[in-house]
């Protein structure tokens, strides 16, 4: 289908009268067809990225959630850095992000590779179990895995709590 619609384009424009005349018309035409083939080339992308189904890794998030997870990144709690510096820099052979972007939440750890999110509770999700269970089961819906640490479970024995997330990477 592809090839037809870039066939069919190109013959129209090869036997297409030319009104164009000159130099700075010439140039204009060249512009024109380039541009062309550089919005088929998008199209030819876009339909290989869809038929590979490969989601977007953010999820559709907003401008906003971006900000705010921009934002959380640079002031991230003493727990998180913690389990940060064990994950950072594809320590455990996967690339992690941190405090990245998903649909309308920004979650602590993120692994595109294994749709894994890791999140850490600290003192005030003991108040909300209600939202992070509505949360957990929206990122499930969006086909993620979530596991949950506290932070006593990171300041009592980071080590088990990084040997459980390697434990997701199988």
């Amino acid at each position: 289908m592809r090839k037809n619609l870039y066939k069919c384009f190109t013959k129209a424009i090869i036997s297409a009268p030319n009104p164009l005349k000159g130099a700075v018309n010439f140039v204009k035409s060249i512009w024109f067809v380039l541009f062309v083939l550089m919005f088929l080339n998008c199209i030819k992308r876009a339909m290989i990225n869809n038929s590979k189904n490969i989601p977007d890794m953010f999820y559709g998030s907003s401008p906003e959630i971006m900000k705010r997870a921009d934002y959380l990144r640079k002031n991230m709690t003493l727990f998180e850095k913690r389990v940060w510096f064990r994950l950072r820099s594809n320590q455990l052979g996967v690339r992690f992000k941190a405090q990245h972007p998903i649909d309308i939440f920004v979650v602590d750890f993120y692994c595109h590779a294994f749709k894994l999110v890791v999140e850490i509770d600290g003192e005030i999700h003991f108040s909300q179990k209600d939202y992070d269970q509505g949360r957990t089961a929206e990122l499930n819906r969006l086909g993620l895995k979530v596991i949950r640490f506290s932070n006593k479970e990171i300041e009592n024995d980071i080590d088990s709590v990084i040997e459980k997330i390697k434990g997701y990477l199988i």
